[in-house]
């Protein structure tokens, strides 16, 4: 043997144990390993430094399995079983168990059977735990921001979308697709022209050319069909172009309420302009005959005062004879 070479090759050994070690810390990876069946357990002193315990406290798993979360024993428990009867090919699991703080970190277990007794049978389990609080954090914050967008968006009854235009698919939130009556969120950009009015499609195809080749802001108000019942939909867009990533970001609402209530309103003035208008031809200077009482009206031409009257308001003409008149004309009656 090359003792020279080998005693050349021992500091480069710990130099990388060394450097393995580091990695792990900064990972917040240790190792374990168990013995089976007595359930002995050996392991790198960080598995216990990242529960802030003493690594004397913990000699068998039933030391830890004391501290993990009541919902998570029996999950935990499953998949050790699943991987020693070959059901699973590796022990993997997430588990919270209970620091020395009182709170409950998250870890992530993945091991695998390491070494078998003469008949075959598992003599050894080995494995990695990683701490993974912050990432589990991470998920909880963007799921709880993604709960209220959601819920914001239904409040407010606007979604979001995107378009690729490498591929002309529309990624839509789960509002925007309801607001155009799909259920899915991904989406050919021929499906959801096809649900604008034909009368508002060259100004929409306009605006996006604008908005693509001259950076024009997009901001558009038309009137779509919706696809799941054919209901009329008035939406407000708006969106932004990013040349980069050749994406357009958009945000749809609906506003059919407020149209309405817009077309309400013009039709409501239309009908008060009318009312004035008439209203103010009879306040006018109308002309009467002295003698036969008929009226010129706005053409020229001399009409009955029931006729002009019932034309310009809605007041309607019934006929009796009075007294003086029935005396004159039907004397005796």
């Amino acid at each position: 043997m090359d003792h020279s070479a080998q005693s050349h090759s021992l500091p480069h050994v710990g130099e990388a144990s060394t450097t393995i070690d580091l990695a792990m810390n900064v990972a917040k990876v240790a190792w374990w390993e168990m013995d089976y069946p007595t359930g002995n357990v050996r392991f790198h002193r960080r598995k216990a430094d990242m529960l802030g315990y003493a690594p004397e406290r913990f000699t068998h798993y039933s030391h830890f399995t004391a501290l993990l979360h009541p919902d998570d024993l029996e999950p935990v428990m499953e998949a050790m079983r699943g991987h020693l009867d070959g059901r699973l090919p590796t022990y993997e699991v997430d588990y919270r168990i209970r620091a020395a703080t009182g709170e409950y970190l998250w870890f992530h277990d993945v091991g695998q059977i390491a070494a078998r007794d003469a008949e075959g049978r598992p003599s050894m389990i080995a494995g990695l735990v990683f701490d993974i609080s912050e990432r589990k954090q991470t998920d909880a914050a963007l799921r709880m921001a993604d709960d209220r967008l959601r819920h914001g968006e239904r409040f407010a009854r606007f979604g979001h979308w995107e378009l690729t235009l490498a591929d002309q698919v529309i990624y839509a939130s789960e509002q925007a697709a309801q607001i155009y009556g799909v259920t899915e969120t991904q989406l050919d950009v021929a499906v959801v022209k096809a649900c604008v009015l034909s009368e508002y499609r060259p100004g929409l195809d306009a605006a996006l050319r604008a908005l693509i080749t001259e950076g024009v802001p997009y901001d558009r108000e038309f009137e779509i069909r919706r696809v799941s019942d054919g209901e009329s939909v008035f939406v407000h867009s708006k969106a932004e172009y990013d040349p980069a990533k050749q994406i357009i970001f958009g945000v749809v609402q609906d506003i059919t309420a407020r149209k309405r209530a817009e077309l309400d309103r013009e039709r409501l003035i239309g009908d008060l302009r009318k009312a004035l208008e008439d209203i103010k031809t009879l306040r006018g200077i109308v002309p009467i005959c002295a003698h036969c009482k008929n009226i010129r009206d706005d053409a020229g031409y001399w009409q009955q005062v029931e006729a002009y009257v019932t034309a310009h308001t809605e007041a309607q003409f019934s006929h009796a004879i009075c007294p003086t008149c029935l005396d004159k004309f039907y004397p005796g009656y």
